[in-house]
């Protein structure tokens, strides 16, 4: 594996440093981000980023720095995120596509499936609106959205439950917006996979 910053102390310049070179590289050699799935969940390292995955080959991890967390500084510290360096070509670095079962029999299931990569299914997320708290759970801005009711009443407008299709098709019609930024942080922490409901 290559470098590993902590996330604290010198780390920062350490970001600051790569970020500029990172600007004067080509697209193709800056860093992919993604997650080290150490703990092998089978929606991935850190699945409130998405919800399908490519799980690439362990030779990658030679051209592969990790930061314990999330560089952006957007969410809990408790993923590791990963930075490929270099291009990622699927036929080479790829292992396997980690598809969403929501997904299933519709568009998006057969581009990712026409890859060419062995496809897998993990459980999936999906939360029932009536199981969306109407009380902040904590200070995270997802935790805080259901305050007064708030994630649940924006929850209903898309249908009685949540799920990766339900928030792909309104992000398509009305952009990615906070809002189902976290009722999908909310879907994958407080949701069930599909084969529990």
């Amino acid at each position: 594996m290559g470098r590993a910053w902590s996330g604290a102390g010198d780390g920062a310049a350490g970001e600051v440093v790569l970020s500029a070179a990172n600007r004067a590289a080509p697209a193709s050699e800056r860093p992919k981000y993604g997650g080290l799935n150490v703990l092998r969940r089978p929606a991935g390292a850190c699945p409130g980023f998405g919800s399908c995955h490519l799980r690439l080959r362990p030779e990658v991890n030679e051209r592969t720095t990790v930061l314990l967390g999330d560089s952006a500084r957007l969410g809990p510290l408790d993923y590791i995120e990963a930075h490929v360096h270099g291009p990622v070509e699927l036929a080479r670095d790829a292992e396997a596509v980690v598809v969403d079962p929501a997904f299933a029999g519709t568009p998006i299931a057969d581009a990712l499936l026409a890859l060419g990569l062995p496809a897998e299914w993990h459980h999936g997320f999906v939360l029932a609106v009536e199981d969306i708290p109407v009380e902040p759970l904590g200070e995270l801005r997802w935790q805080a959205f259901c305050a007064g009711g708030r994630a649940r009443e924006h929850a209903r407008r898309l249908g009685m439950s949540l799920d990766a299709v339900a928030i792909g098709r309104a992000a398509a019609v009305d952009g990615y917006s906070d809002a189902l930024k976290d009722l999908w942080a909310m879907t994958v922490a407080l949701g069930r996979g599909r084969g529990e409901i």
